[in-house]
C-alpha cells in the first residue's frame, strides 16, 4: 500500500512544478551564443521548419557539411529557440562516439524526463515509446551522427519508422558531413558553407578583440588569419580566441596544457564537479585554468559537462603522440587498447605515463603480461581499466595515484606497498577483493568516494577514522559481508551511502551521525533487524531506503530527520508497527509501506 499525504495538494504541486521547469527550460539567453555569426542559416531553418513543413507530420532535418563548419552551434542556437514549441526535448552531442545501443535509452530518458520530471530506466526503454512517445510533439537534435546504425536506432528503418515511433509535428534534427546517411527518411537538407570574408571577419574580429570590426592597427594581421582558415568557423573562433588579450604563444602555463590533455585524452563529456576535484588532487587550479580553456574556446561546457569539438580532441591526442613517436611508454598517456596492451605486455611503460584508459568493448584476456606492469610508472596520476581480465600479479601501483577505477580488479586486496595518500577516487566493481588494506598507513585525507559494488567476496570494511572527506561510500551487492565498521557511523562529510542487496548484513552501529547525509540505501539487506539511533545532526538526509529488509521496527529518534522526503519499507515483512513520531516529519512526501504484511494499524497513527 502506498500512502501519499493529500492526493489533491499533490497533484497541484506537481502541476505547478511542471508549469515552472517547463518555463525554466525555455528560458533563452542571447549572451550563450553573443560571437554567434550565421543567424540566417538559422532563421531559414526556422522559417522552413514553420511554413514550409507539415505540422501534421514527423520530418527529419539534416545540417550538413563538412567538420568545423559550425553545424553544431546553429543546432544549439536552433535548438534553444524552437524548443519550448514541443512537448519535449532533447539535445544529444557527439552521437559519433556513442554505440547505437546507447543511443535510444539516453534519448527516451531524457524526452521522459521532460514530459514526467521522472527517470526511466533501460528496461522501460519499448514501453516508454510505445505508451507515451508516440502520441508526443517532440524535438531531438542527434550531433554529429556518421553511421546509419545510430539513426536508425532513434528513428527506425525508413520514412515509416519515424512516424511510427514520435507524435505529429516532431522534428528529428540531424548533423552530419554525410547527407546521404538521411537518405532514407526523405529529409530536408540545410547545407551549410564556409563563411564569406565579412562573415569571416566578424567572427575572427569578436573573438580577438570583443568587438567588430577589428582594432586599426590590427587590419592587416586578422585578413592574414580569415584567409588562411578558409572561411571554418572552428578555425576563426579558436584563432582568435588565442589572441584575446594575450600574445599569439599558446597555452601559457603548464597547468592548462595538462588539464588540456587530460581532457582531450580521457575526461571528455565528464562532470565539471568530478574532473575539477581530480585536478586539484594534483595540485592544478582547475578553476582558473578551465576558465582560460573556455576563453580560448578550447573547450566548453554544457549541461555540467566538459566538450570539446573531436578536431580540437585530436589535436591534443596528436601533441601526446609527438611526445614520443616509436617508443609508447614514453608517452604521458595511453588511450588506445592496442597501444596500452602493448606497452603493459612488453613491460615497457616508464615514468613519463601520467594517465592510462584501458577498455575494451569485448572481454578482453590479457594473458601476456609480465610481473608487475606498472612497477616503472612511477608518476602515474590516473588508471582506469574496464572489461580487460588480468591473469597475473600487480606487485606495484604509483603513490601518486589520484583515480583509480579498476573493473574487475583481480587480487585479494590491493598491493601492501601502495600508499594511497594521494587518492580522491577509488572504483573496485565486480572485483576479488576480501579485504582492501590489512592496515592504513596514513591519513587519507583526499579520497572521497569509494566504490566497491558487487564485491562478493568482501567480507569487512577497513576502518573509516583515517578517511574524514569520505563522501560517498558505495557496497551494494556485496553478499558476503556481514559487518561495517562502527567508524562508518561518524563520518561527517558523507553524503550516499549505498549498502543495497548486502544480503548477509546483520547489523549497523548503535548510532548514527551523519550530519552530511543525503541518502541511506539498504534495500535488500534481508538479514538486518535492527536500524541504528539517529543523532539529531542528521538532518539533510532526504531518502532513506529499507525496503526489503528484517526490520521490526524504527526507533523513536527518527523524529530528528526533519529533512526526510521518502521513506521506502516496502515488503518489510517483519515490521509490526510504526512509530508515532512519524507525524511530526513534516518534509515527509512519500511512505511506502506496501508488502508489510504484519504492520498493524496504520492508517490511525498517520490520520
Amino acid at each position: 500500500m502506498f500512502y501519499p499525504f493529500c492526493k489533491y495538494e499533490a497533484k497541484v504541486i506537481d502541476e505547478i512544478i511542471e508549469n515552472i521547469s517547463r518555463k525554466l527550460n525555455h528560458t533563452f539567453s542571447t549572451s550563450d551564443f553573443k560571437d554567434f555569426v550565421g543567424m540566417d542559416h538559422v532563421n531559414k531553418i526556422e522559417l522552413y521548419m514553420s511554413r514550409g513543413l507539415d505540422e501534421h507530420e514527423a520530418t527529419v532535418i539534416g545540417i550538413c557539411g563538412m567538420s568545423g563548419i559550425g553545424k553544431t552551434t546553429i543546432a544549439q542556437v536552433l535548438f534553444e529557440r524552437i524548443r519550448n514549441k514541443f512537448e519535449a526535448s532533447c539535445f544529444i552531442h557527439d552521437v559519433r562516439e556513442m554505440s547505437e545501443w546507447k543511443i535510444l535509452p539516453l534519448v527516451l530518458k531524457k524526452l521522459y524526463g521532460n514530459l514526467s520530471n521522472t527517470k526511466v530506466s533501460v528496461e522501460d526503454v519499448n514501453g516508454v515509446r510505445s505508451r507515451l512517445l508516440s502520441h508526443k510533439r517532440v524535438l531531438i537534435v542527434l550531433d554529429d551522427i556518421d553511421n546509419l546504425k545510430q539513426i536508425e536506432a532513434i528513428v527506425g528503418c525508413g520514412a515509416r519508422g519515424l512516424y511510427d515511433r514520435f507524435g505529429q509535428g516532431s522534428r528529428i534534427i540531424v548533423t552530419t558531413k554525410d547527407k546521404s546517411l538521411l537518405k532514407a527518411y526523405e529529409p530536408k537538407i540545410h547545407m551549410v558553407g564556409k563563411l564569406n570574408f565579412d562573415e569571416a571577419l566578424m567572427l575572427f574580429s569578436r573573438r580577438a578583440f570583443g568587438r567588430d570590426p577589428p582594432l586599426d592597427e590590427y587590419v592587416d594581421l586578422s585578413n592574414q588569419f580569415v584567409d588562411y582558415s578558409g572561411g571554418l568557423p572552428l578555425a576563426l573562433t579558436v584563432f582568435g580566441s588565442f589572441l584575446f588579450r594575450r600574445r599569439f604563444d599558446g597555452l601559457a602555463s603548464s597547468d592548462e596544457k595538462d588539464i588540456f590533455l587530460d581532457i582531450a585524452c580521457f575526461f571528455k563529456g565528464e562532470s565539471v564537479k568530478h574532473v575539477e576535484r581530480i585536478f586539484e588532487s594534483c595540485d592544478y587550479y582547475p578553476d582558473i585554468s578551465i576558465r582560460v580553456l573556455l576563453e580560448k574556446s578550447l573547450l566548453m561546457i554544457f549541461g555540467g559537462k566538459l566538450w570539446m569539438h573531436h578536431l580540437l580532441q585530436e589535436m591534443g591526442k596528436d601533441i601526446v603522440r609527438k611526445q614520443s613517436q616509436q617508443e609508447l611508454g614514453k608517452r604521458s598517456r595511453l588511450w588506445l587498447h592496442e597501444d596500452t596492451v602493448e606497452v603493459l605486455s612488453k613491460n615497457e611503460g616508464t615514468k613519463f605515463v601520467e594517465g592510462i584508459f584501458l577498455s575494451s568493448p569485448q572481454q578482453y584476456d590479457c594473458t601476456d603480461l609480465t610481473t608487475g606492469p606498472f612497477v616503472r610508472m612511477s608518476n602515474l596520476r590516473l588508471l582506469k581499466i574496464f572489461n580487460v581480465n588480468f591473469s597475473r600479479c600487480h606487485e606495484s601501483l604509483s603513490d601518486k595515484l589520484r583515480l583509480l577505477d579498476w573493473y574487475g580488479y583481480p587480487l585479494k586486496s590491493l598491493p601492501s606497498s601502495f600508499n594511497p595518500k594521494k587518492l580522491v577516487e577509488l572504483h573496485l566493481p565486480q572485483s576479488r577483493i576480501e579485504n582492501l588494506w590489512n592496515k592504513i598507513r596514513e591519513l587519507l585525507e583526499k579520497l572521497v568516494i569509494m566504490d566497491l559494488s558487487d564485491c562478493e567476496y568482501l567480507t569487512k570494511t577497513l576502518n573509516f577514522t583515517e578517511i574524514p572527506k569520505f563522501e560517498r561510500l558505495i557496497l551494494k551487492g556485496c553478499r558476503r559481508l556481514s559487518e561495517v565498521h562502527p567508524s562508518v557511523g561518524a563520518l561527517q562529510r558523507l553524503i550516499l551511502l549505498n549498502l543495497k542487496g548486502c544480503q548477509n548484513l546483520g547489523s549497523l552501529p548503535h548510532k548514527i551521525s551523519l550530519r552530511s547525509l543525503k541518502t541511506f540505501i539498504l534495500s535488500g539487506c534481508y538479514k538486518l533487524k535492527r536500524f541504528p539511533e539517529i543523532d539529531e545532526t542528521m538532518k539533510q538526509l532526504s531518502k532513506l531506503h529499507l525496503d526489503e529488509t528484517a526490520i521490526i521496527e524504527l526507533p523513536t529518534s527518527i523524529k530528528y530527520l526533519t529533512g526526510l522526503i521518502l521513506l521506502n519499507l516496502k515488503d518489510c515483512k517483519n515490521l509490526l508497527s510504526l512509530p508515532g513520531v512519524i507525524c511530526t516529519l513534516t518534509s515527509l512526501q512519500i511512505l511506502n509501506v506496501s508488502g508489510c504484511s504484519k504492520l498493524a494499524e496504520l492508517l490511525p497513527k498517520i490520520v
